[in-house]
């Protein structure tokens, strides 16, 4: 009675291990193609943020020289101004 006692555990737990040694295995499948997928993202979301970010530099160096140019402009303007004034003066 005892070994048909513990024949019938093993035969009820081992099909029991077996499927759910199946099923963690095919959830760890799972969980390990969605880790590989979040990596993808967020490896893409970071090179899309270096590409953007690439751009605003590249945007502020414009802006950049785009003010100078202003100043130098706007210096040149009040040198022609003075210019005009110290003629006009004369006259």
């Amino acid at each position: 009675k005892k070994f048909s006692n513990i024949t019938l555990r093993r035969n009820t737990l081992f099909p029991i291990a077996s499927f759910l040694t199946f099923s963690f295995s095919f959830l760890l499948g799972e969980l390990e193609y969605k880790k590989k997928e979040l990596v993808n993202k967020i490896n893409a979301w970071q090179n899309e943020k270096i590409n953007a970010k690439q751009e605003l530099d590249e945007l502020s160096r414009k802006v950049s020289e785009i003010e100078e140019l202003l100043r130098k402009i706007n210096k040149q303007k009040q040198r022609f101004e003075d210019e005009i004034k110290i003629v006009k003066k004369k006259n």
